[in-house]
């Protein structure tokens, strides 16, 4: 830049600092504008879905995020160059040099979104284990005591009831004992399965965990599976579970209660709660109504080869 030029950026920059709010990066050579979100503003469940089903959850997100402030964002930059003109004492004329004064301000000013506010955001989710019984719409933990079971059929092998037992140190014969016999062995695992296949209210039951995380792990849990799905979830014992049915809104009482962090599950769905399917736009607030739900994500592990 020219000389004149300089001493245009001089006189911009010193009434910025004298009458704005923002903050001059010295890094990166531009002024920074903080937007504040309101503590109303949540993220609806459908943005959520939308940032949860692309490959870049996080990119989604923060596209969304600018376009949401853009009008703000807009009047703000507007405010700065109001700003300038009224309190413009430089005996440089800004009329004359007014096209320069504007492009150096739109090519120097950055705005800081309240990205934290929202993925700090709360929300309930409904963590569906997928053992391959999806594909039998989930009837195959209709297991006796299930009113659609029969007592002496065996449990089939995809049943991701046999699943959860075997992740927690059991086998078929004690799950067979246990329904069939009531024989429990002191397990409090084996007990409350019984207990949850003889409350199902319909036959459509898939085996679901109910965590309460945030926006930020769920975007992160997203971006994992799509790019490392080799890891599996961990979740802590004390997780809310049970038999669930999605689609109709029953299922059992979700009451099993597990003796061991549940470990190597890389195969489930993920649904926000009150929604039916992951493009489908619920009016449902995703944050309130969590007591049922807990903090019980702890993450993934990785899984030896």
């Amino acid at each position: 830049m020219t000389d004149f030029e300089n001493s245009i950026v001089s006189a911009i920059r010193d009434c910025i600092d004298r009458h704005t709010y923002c903050d001059w990066n010295e890094s990166e050579g531009l002024y920074c504008c903080e937007i504040y979100a309101d503590y109303r503003d949540e993220a609806d469940s459908k943005s959520i879905c939308e940032w949860c089903k692309s490959k870049t959850p996080f990119d989604r997100f923060y596209e969304d995020l600018q376009e949401w402030y853009f009008d703000y964002s807009a009047s703000c930059e507007e405010d700065i160059l109001s700003t300038l003109r009224h309190h413009w004492d430089s005996p440089i004329s800004y009329e004359d040099n007014a096209e320069f004064i504007e492009d150096w301000v739109q090519n120097h000013l950055y705005f800081h979104y309240p990205e934290e506010h929202f993925l700090k955001q709360r929300i309930c989710v409904d963590i569906l284990v997928d053992t391959g019984d999806g594909n039998y719409d989930y009837v195959l933990n209709d297991i006796y005591p299930h009113y659609d079971g029969r007592y002496g059929e065996p449990v089939h092998e995809k049943a991701s009831v046999l699943w959860l037992i075997r992740q927690q140190g059991y086998g078929k014969r004690m799950l067979n004992r246990a329904l069939r016999h009531k024989e429990y062995s002191g397990s409090v695992l084996m007990e409350s399965i019984r207990t949850e296949l003889h409350n199902c209210a319909s036959h459509m039951n898939a085996l679901t965990f109910f965590v309460e995380m945030t926006v930020q792990q769920l975007l992160e849990l997203q971006e994992t599976m799509e790019s490392e799905p080799e890891r599996s979830l961990v979740l802590d014992k004390s997780a809310a579970c049970g038999l669930y049915d999605v689609w109709s809104g029953a299922g059992s009482l979700l009451e099993i209660q597990l003796e061991k962090d549940t470990v190597k599950m890389n195969f489930f769905r993920i649904y926000l709660h009150g929604i039916r399917k992951p493009e489908v736009c619920s009016e449902q607030n995703p944050s309130r109504n969590c007591i049922f739900w807990n903090s019980m994500l702890h993450g993934f592990l990785m899984i030896p080869v």
